[in-house]
This record gives structure tokens, C-alpha cells and sequence, in this order.
């Protein structure tokens, strides 16, 4: 089964998130309608008011890679998943990529500028540190939400998902983390995230040697952006690539489909992120 259903009013007021066939009643009788694709965001149309939500605990369990998170009600069950995939490796890989092109270019004599000596690099995080940084930074920031934070040690969860059954994966170490005497899986199917970034500051690709391979980057004066998502005339909902002005690709499982930007429906705006 699929993740809960996120819920909000018409004052964008959150209510109880609901089961997905909840969630398909409520479109299909025009009752509520999409506020946002990820995570999957219903609207209503009317006010409602006196709202009585339910409490819900939203656990999480960083990692240097991946990072888990889940939502768990009252009842001990687990409504919600999301397992979100950093992006520092990522990062680091391209900055090292850097550092062998300028190298390359300096060693050849083609008058590029003098390595700047005085500015050092850091050396990258392991993962022990990273995980211990980002649990101490994320701790901070939710203490001055108000609300009541907790924590639990890395024992802990492995005891806690050991003595239940579970399978080792992302969002469930993050359902088991803290005090945790039983747990009731309501899905199956959860939200992949992977951070993408905004871009590249680069002007045009490179070869292997460091020289320019392709034309300079362009920018045109569309609504559309590379990494929109958006649907087509035929329903097909996939990642959007700026061509031109006039043409724009949609693409999805390798396949490309060419559209006029008029004839595409926007489904999420690009945000930094990729989802799945």
C-alpha cells in the first residue's frame, strides 16, 4: 500500500492524513483537489472548521548517504515513508574532477592561472563524523520549533527493529529510533527523494582533457525549466528538458517525447530535488 495521504482545508489548514483510497473518493466526488504532487498534497474546497487532528511523531534517521524518515501515529503505526539521498558524494566526486582538469591544463602550459596555494581544502567528512554533525545541526533546529524532540542511540534502533522483524532499511531504522515496544506498517510503497541540485555554474561539458565539448550553455525565455515534471497531451507525466524558446522534451524511462511548451500541463516545479 501506498503512502498516507496528506490533507489540508481551504485555509490550507493541516487535517489527519488519510488512506489513499480515502484520498481517490474524495477527487473522484470533487471534493478536494491536488495542493502538491511530492509529497502528495490533497486540498479541500470548503473551510472546515474545529479541526481535531490526531498526534504524530516524525521520526528520523540520518545517515551520511541516505537519510530515513517516517511518520507514526498515536496508534503505533507507521503511515508514512521517505528515504532521501544526499547528494555529498556527489559534490565531492565533481570537485575532485575539478581539481585534476586545472591540474591537467597547468601541467600542459596552456596559461591557465596559477594554483592559489593559500586557499586549502578541508578534508571530507567520514561517515561517522558527517552522521554525528548533521544529527547535532538537526537537533538544534527542531528544539526551536517548540515542540518536543527526543533521541535515541544507533543500539537502540537496531534492538528495537531486531526484536520486531523488520527489514534493514532507511525509513523503518527511522520508525524504530527511540522507545518503540510495537509497530504496525500501513505502507509498503514510499517516497524516494534524491537532492539534484539546481544545476551546474559550468558554461559547456568537457572531455577528458579539459577542454570544451559542447556549445555554451543558453538560457531562454520560458515558464518551463529543466527538471520541471510535467504531463502531455497523451498523459504522459515525465522530467522536463529545455530545448528552445518553442520546443521543449519530455522525458521518461529513456524515452523522449518533443512538445510545444503550450502543450504540456505542469505536474511540480523543479525544487533541487528528484523523486520517485
Amino acid at each position: 500500500m501506498s503512502n498516507y495521504v496528506f490533507l489540508i482545508d481551504a485555509n490550507k489548514q493541516p487535517m489527519n492524513p488519510i488512506h489513499p483510497a480515502h484520498a481517490r473518493k474524495l477527487m473522484e466526488a470533487c471534493i478536494a483537489a491536488v495542493f502538491r504532487r511530492y509529497p502528495f498534497t490533497l486540498i479541500m474546497n470548503r473551510v472546515v472548521e474545529n479541526i481535531v487532528t490526531y498526534p504524530l511523531t516524525l521520526k528520523i534517521d540520518p545517515g551520511s548517504k541516505t537519510t530515513g524518515i517516517s511518520l507514526v501515529s498515536n496508534r503505533d503505526e507507521v503511515i508514512w515513508g521517505m528515504e532521501l539521498e544526499h547528494r555529498g558524494q556527489q559534490i565531492k566526486d565533481s570537485l575532485l574532477n575539478r581539481k585534476a582538469v586545472r591540474r591537467g591544463r597547468r601541467q600542459r602550459n596552456t596559461r591557465y592561472r596559477k594554483a592559489r596555494i593559500l586557499k586549502q581544502a578541508s578534508s571530507p567528512l567520514k561517515d561517522a563524523a558527517a552522521v554525528n554533525a548533521t544529527r547535532g545541526k538537526l537537533f538544534e533546529t527542531l528544539s526551536r520549533t517548540g515542540l518536543p524532540v527526543t533521541t535515541g542511540t544507533g543500539g537502540q534502533t537496531k534492538y528495537n527493529r531486531t526484536r520486531l522483524g523488520l527489514p534493514k532499511t532507511h525509513w523503518l531504522d527511522a520508525a524504530c529510533v527511540g522507545i518503540t515496544e510495537t509497530l504496525h506498517i500501513l505502507t509498503q510503497k514510499i517516497l524516494r527523494v534524491k537532492a539534484t541540485g539546481y544545476g551546474t555554474r559550468r558554461l559547456c561539458r568537457m572531455d577528458k582533457f579539459g577542454f570544451p565539448c559542447s556549445k555554451p550553455r543558453q538560457s531562454h525565455k520560458t515558464r518551463w525549466k529543466t527538471g520541471d515534471i510535467a504531463r502531455t497531451l497523451d498523459g504522459v507525466v515525465g522530467r522536463v528538458v529545455v530545448q528552445n524558446e518553442k520546443r521543449i522534451e519530455v522525458r521518461v524511462n529513456g524515452k523522449r517525447c518533443y512538445c510545444k511548451p503550450d502543450e504540456v500541463k505542469p505536474m511540480h516545479r523543479k525544487d533541487g530535488y528528484s523523486y520517485a
